[in-house]
């Protein structure tokens, strides 16, 4: 099935999220997906799992989920884990992350997911990596 993607910027209670929406061409509507990352955030692996899932006859919203740490790429390359310069990173990465933040953005994903006349509720579903 062929997908459309288009590049979205979210209104969060913490701020704006960048965000790419990836959609079925055709028919609808469809079930939607909130798609969370790893660590590493938004890049060609995870977009690609994306457009496969909206292939298959979903909407898919893969938003940064670290945007208040910045856009994508959230790590320069190369990166490795054993180094200073890393480890920084991620542990500013993931402190501006915590159980309430997440909480915050879940709803707002969701909430985004749903107002769309291309997307069929009562819910969602969500896909995440670890990190």
């Amino acid at each position: 099935m062929d997908v459309d993607v288009e590049k979205v910027s979210l209104d969060m209670p913490d701020g704006h999220a960048d965000a790419w929406l990836y959609c079925p061409r055709r028919g609808g509507p469809w079930p939607g997906v909130v798609h969370l990352t790893d660590i590493w955030g938004v890049r060609e692996s995870h977009e690609a799992m994306a457009r496969r899932l909206a292939g298959e006859g979903y909407v898919v919203l893969l938003p940064n989920a670290f945007y208040r740490s910045g856009r994508p790429p959230v790590f320069e390359r190369p990166f490795t884990l054993n180094e200073e310069p890393t480890k920084l990173r991620y542990l500013e990465v993931t402190g501006a992350l915590n159980a309430g933040a997440m909480e915050r953005d879940g709803a707002a994903y969701v909430d985004y997911l749903l107002s769309r006349g291309d997307v069929k509720g009562p819910g969602v579903a969500v896909v995440g990596y670890c990190f």
